[in-house]
């Protein structure tokens, strides 16, 4: 895997160019993500002596946040989110200046852009929300768990969202390819 952020130095012109990937900064952080739930559930199958299936009586099904929810994966995965989220806001605002860049030069509408800056700042304020888990534990009030959950799975969900509308933007697709493939790329995708 390669760095999500390069330089390159131009001695004659005197020029550094720094490069972002914003994709590679969201591969990283779905890597960092998926660590976290690993972890999660090894040290709360290994080593909590806590009732994991408090979901499954309250609601009918379990999540992977049951994961977070006893020690000692709730003093451990903090941190481990702390890393996660400045890699998912730092996605947030790099894919988000790629469309600012586009916009500044007139490849981008004005409302994509505004779409890409609503979109950009509502994950980020739902991925700082998302640290309640780590707090709050389904016995003190179930509400005030699984919202900061939920709110997770949605502006994930927007972050995809962003990403189909952003490529379509780039690409140029035809009506046809918009009609006919469009569907297939999400179908692929969710399942």
């Amino acid at each position: 895997m390669r760095f999500p952020i390069s330089k390159s130095i131009d001695t004659e012109k005197k020029i550094i160019t720094w490069t972002i990937s914003p994709e590679t900064i969201r591969i990283y952080a779905y890597l960092n993500f998926w660590i976290l739930v690993l972890i999660g559930w090894w040290l709360t199958d290994r080593h909590s002596h806590s009732n994991t299936d408090i979901l499954v009586d309250l609601l009918g099904f379990n999540s992977i946040c049951a994961y977070f929810d006893h020690p000692p994966a709730n003093y451990i995965l903090p941190a481990i989110w702390a890393v996660n989220y400045l890699l998912l806001a730092s996605y947030a605002y790099a894919s988000w200046l790629r469309v600012y860049q586009k916009f500044l030069q007139g490849k981008a509408k004005v409302r994509n852009y505004w779409l890409f800056t609503i979109c950009s700042m509502i994950e980020v304020i739902i991925f700082t929300i998302f640290s309640i888990i780590f707090a709050v534990g389904p016995q003190e009030n179930l509400l005030v768990h699984l919202l900061p959950f939920t709110g997770l799975v949605l502006g994930l969900s927007i972050l995809s969202i962003k990403n189909f509308f952003y490529y379509s933007m780039t690409v140029s697709l035809s009506r046809f390819e918009i009609r006919e493939r469009a569907p297939k790329i999400i179908f692929q995708t969710i399942y």
